[in-house]
């Protein structure tokens, strides 16, 4: 979620599919207790997701990269994290809160925040590269 390439919510029946332009992603979110279309651990995990209110609420399992960001520190096999996607009040900003609890690495929960602004007209492309 570290990308600044466009991205896109689609509502596909029981999940969300969130689709970033930053090679071509495809992350699906099970909504409501629906089984997720793959219980695999993968480099994206497996998520399931709720609302409350007007909040996306994505609980993340199973992610087999290894590093909790690009300098290196490490991922635990069982590390948890936890999602907030939220609009803003005038639905300019998507507003955004990842908690990873990790054993194996952190003493503590870790918590990163960070928003991306809408842009009308802005379209998801083919990712190159280069």
């Amino acid at each position: 979620m570290e990308q600044p390439y466009p991205m896109r919510f689609v509502a596909a029946g029981n999940e969300i599919r969130m689709e970033m332009e930053e090679y071509d992603t495809v992350r699906r979110i099970a909504l409501n207790g629906a089984p997720p279309a793959s219980t695999s651990p993968s480099l994206l995990g497996v998520s399931t997701g709720r609302w409350e209110g007007r909040t996306l609420v994505v609980a993340t399992t199973g992610v087999t990269y290894r590093h909790f960001n690009g300098t290196g520190i490490p991922l635990g096999p069982d590390a948890h994290f936890e999602e907030r996607f939220a609009l803003s009040e005038d639905g300019s900003r998507l507003d955004y809160a990842l908690t990873v609890t990790d054993a194996a690495t952190f003493t503590a929960p870790v918590t990163l925040r960070k928003a991306w602004e809408y842009r009308p007209g802005e379209e998801l492309r083919p990712y190159e590269c280069r």
